[in-house]
This record gives C-alpha cells, sequence and structure tokens, in this order.
C-alpha cells in the first residue's frame, strides 16, 4: 500500500538528417509520448486509528499527460573561418490529470482540519512547455584566434505559476586563442535578460489570496538580469609541464523583486599544475576558492495591519566561501607488475548568515520612502563551517596481459558545525512537537578497503 503506483509511458520517436550545400548538415528529430497511471487506488490521508481519516475525492489518480518534443539542429561552414550553429528546441508536457478536491486533512498524523482558503483545495497539475533557440557564429581570421557571437531563447509557459509565461534573452562574446604550444587562452562574456509576461495586480492579488506578500516573487521565474564572465588560460613552459588558471564572476539582479531573493554574486578562482615526466609517471595540484553572497528581503507580520506595515521589513546577508585543495598522482608499470594512483582533495566552507533591520538598499525605492524599522535587533547566528578530506589509494597487479588483481583504500574525514541541525543543536530527533527521521548533521570518519578482480579485453 505504501510502494509507488505503476505508470506506463509509450513514445514514438523519428530522426530525419539531410545534408546541405556549402558544407551545411539539418538535423530534425521528433518525439510525441503518452503517460498514464494504472489506476492504483490512493493513500488515505492517514493510517492512524485514532483518528477517522476524510474521504478523497476520488479513489484513484486517474494521471494522464502527453508529451511532445522536437529537436532542429543546424550546422555549417560557408567559408574555412566562419562556422554556423543553430540549435532549436522544444518540450511540451500536457498534464490532463483532473483537479483533486480537498475541504478536510489530517496535518502531521494528528487531527481533521478543515482547508477553507478555496485557492488552496484545488490541486494543480503541473504543465510546462519549453522552446529554446541557440545561435552561434564564429569566425577565425588567423589560426590561433577566434571570435564568436552568440544568441539563446529559452521560453517557458508554465501553469499554476505567478507568471505563466517567461523569457530568457541571452547574448553571448566570446575570444579564443587556441593552437598554440605555448599559450591557451578562452573567455567568455554574457548578458542575459529575463521577464515574465502578466498584469502586476493581477499576480499580488493571487500572491494575497495564498497569504503571500503582493511583492514577493520565485526567484526560478522572477525578472533578471545576468552578467558573467569566464576566462581559462593555459600554458606549457616544459614539455613535461602545464600551468593552468581560470576566472568566473557574476551577478543575479532581480529587478522586481520586493522581497525573496534580490540579488547575489560570485567569483570563482582557480590554478593548477600538472606534470608528466614520462609515459609511466604524472601528478597534478590545483587549488580552487569560491564566494558566494546573495541579499533576500522579508517582511516579519501576521495577517492586519501589520502584514503592509514596511517598518517590519527584513533581510539576510549571506556570505559563503569555499576553499578546495586536490591532489593525484601515478606510478604505473612499475617492475612491469604495479599500477598505484593516488588521489587526495580538502575542501573547507563558511558560511555567514548576517540579519538586517531598518534601512536595506534598495534602488526599487527613493530614499526618502525608506521607513525607519519597528523591529528590535536580530540576534546573530555563528558561522556554518564544514570541512571535508578525503584521499584514496588504488593499487593494481598484473598477473598477466590480460588478468590483474587490485586493492583500494578509501579515507574520509568530515567535520560540521551547523547551528541548526548538528548534533549540539539537536540532541535528540525527537523533540517536542516534531519528529525529525534521521535528517541531522554529524561529523564522521570512515575507511574503505575493497579489492576486485581485471580482465582486460
Amino acid at each position: 500500500m505504501s510502494l509507488a503506483p505503476s505508470s506506463s509511458y509509450v513514445s514514438v520517436n523519428g530522426l530525419v538528417s539531410y545534408k546541405l550545400p556549402y558544407r551545411s548538415r539539418i538535423n530534425v528529430y521528433g518525439s510525441l509520448g503518452n503517460l498514464r497511471d494504472s489506476g492504483d487506488p490512493l493513500l488515505p490521508f492517514t493510517i492512524n486509528s485514532a483518528v477517522t481519516s476524510p474521504a478523497l475525492d476520488r479513489n484513484t489518480t486517474e494521471g494522464h499527460a502527453r508529451t511532445s518534443s522536437v529537436n532542429v539542429n543546424f550546422t555549417s561552414r560557408p567559408l574555412r573561418t566562419v562556422d554556423v550553429d543553430v540549435r532549436f528546441r522544444t518540450y511540451d508536457y500536457d498534464n490532463r490529470t483532473p483537479e483533486f478536491l480537498t475541504t478536510e486533512r489530517v496535518a502531521y498524523d494528528n487531527a481533521v482540519s478543515a482547508v477553507t482558503n478555496t485557492a488552496l483545495q484545488h490541486s494543480e497539475p503541473f504543465g510546462v512547455r519549453r522552446a529554446s533557440l541557440d545561435a552561434d557564429v564564429r569566425v577565425t581570421p588567423i589560426r590561433a584566434l577566434s571570435g564568436g557571437v552568440g544568441f539563446s531563447r529559452l521560453s517557458e509557459e508554465r501553469t499554476h505559476r505567478i507568471f505563466e509565461s517567461i523569457a530568457d534573452n541571452i547574448l553571448r562574446l566570446s575570444l579564443d586563442s587556441v593552437g598554440n604550444r605555448w599559450f591557451t587562452l578562452r573567455s567568455k562574456y554574457e548578458h542575459g535578460e529575463r521577464r515574465g509576461e502578466g498584469d502586476a495586480a493581477a499576480i499580488g492579488a493571487a500572491l494575497l489570496a495564498i497569504g503571500e506578500q503582493p511583492g514577493m516573487r520565485h526567484f526560478d521565474i522572477a525578472s533578471r538580469d545576468r552578467d558573467r564572465v569566464t576566462i581559462t588560460a593555459a600554458t606549457v613552459p616544459l614539455d613535461m609541464m602545464s600551468v593552468s588558471a581560470s576566472f568566473a564572476a557574476g551577478k543575479d539582479d532581480y529587478i522586481e523583486s520586493l522581497f525573496g531573493l534580490r540579488d547575489n554574486r560570485h567569483q570563482v578562482y582557480s590554478a593548477g599544475v600538472d606534470v608528466s615526466p614520462s609515459d609511466y609517471l604524472g601528478a597534478g595540484l590545483s587549488y580552487s576558492f569560491e564566494r558566494y553572497s546573495s541579499l533576500s528581503r522579508s517582511r516579519q507580520a501576521n495577517p492586519g495591519v501589520q502584514f503592509t506595515d514596511p517598518s517590519r521589513d527584513w533581510a539576510t546577508d549571506a556570505t559563503d566561501r569555499s576553499h578546495s585543495v586536490i591532489a593525484h598522482g601515478e606510478m604505473l608499470d612499475i617492475a612491469r607488475r604495479f599500477d598505484v594512483s593516488v588521489f587526495a582533495d580538502y575542501n573547507r566552507s563558511r558560511g555567514l548568515y548576517q540579519y538586517l533591520t531598518g534601512a536595506v538598499p534598495d534602488r526599487t525605492l527613493p530614499e526618502e520612502a525608506i521607513v525607519p524599522t519597528t523591529l528590535p535587533p536580530p540576534t546573530q547566528l555563528p558561522p556554518v563551517r564544514s570541512e571535508l578530506a578525503r584521499a584514496n589509494v588504488d593499487v593494481i597487479y598484473k598477473l598477466s596481459e590480460r588478468w590483474g588483481l587490485g586493492l583500494s583504500i578509501w579515507y574520509e574525514h568530515y567535520r560540521v558545525s551547523d547551528f541548526s541541525l548538528d548534533a549540539e543543536a539537536l540532541s535528540r530527533l525527537d523533540p517536542a512537537g516534531a519528529l525529525l527521521l534521521g535528517y541531522q548533521y554529524l561529523p564522521y570518519t570512515a575507511t574503505t578497503l575493497w579489492g576486485r578482480a581485471v580482465y582486460r579485453f
């Protein structure tokens, strides 16, 4: 009775490829599918014998959906110095499952309660229609230098969301230098603008009907401006050595979100070196640093006057930093019998959540519109810290040209300090009024040893 119900999915697929002049080709792929559940009975709201489970609107899901997708790929090289790549994709998930009416429910296996909000009484069969277009043109004027410009448009139509239609337009520029033994460079800049279609007043009313702030926006579909740049460089100063470095930075600005995620930024730096003095020896070492920051806004308010009181606004300024070191080494064909490889990495992260009240920077409001806070000063939480160290040693002994024996040792060491889910915060998994099903962050040390037989075809 507790197992997931069975379902069936039948699809028909087809592919057509056609060669065109000027070293061009077009591929078209299509698919149609039909999804249905097997009609297994639905579970009741509760199996607690002390509670009378409310009657279900129907006894089976009657789940039904139809899917369709089309992929069109066009590639061309009309000139030796020009490459064109265009890809178009669509996917439609048409959910035809009937709505399910719920007027009563059982929360936390406790007691029957009435669902009085009409906006929450009916289920929302989720459906989505996606379309994406990617077009890139790359020019290679000389052998070691190429530049390109590209455009992408990602559109989605989602049922039962505050924006039922969104579009993301992305422009990208790239400049690469490859084919040079001494130096390789790849760089890309992207600018994207995502916008949702819908009347602001109607969206605010829909959010208000389910108890949300009218100025709140869900970050995965909210209107947003994005800028991002990535640079990767590598050099080979010696035949046996290569050195690489990379940098990435970006910012998301949610331009219409009064509440929820307002903006986030990230920077990623990395550098590494690999050495291979022979075909049988190799080693490498790399380091990376990542920094992420975000600002989220909310309002501490109950229904009534407080719900519209801007003096009760507050925000979370979050910053996460992570350091990572990775090392590896290989020694092959030792005494024509042994292959040994070693891998190790160390990761350390730190997250800080700073609570703010009062005049939180907000470019959507004029300075004179910022209302002084009436909230008490918040109690700040300690940083969240974690460390993970791993190491692996793998040895293979060759019995013959085809057969071998392998032995591996894997070691892990994890430490964590989390103000909500570590052992200090949760001394037991059954606190009063709640039950945590083993969801707790705990430090551990683990050592795994295993052997295997290897056969080479």
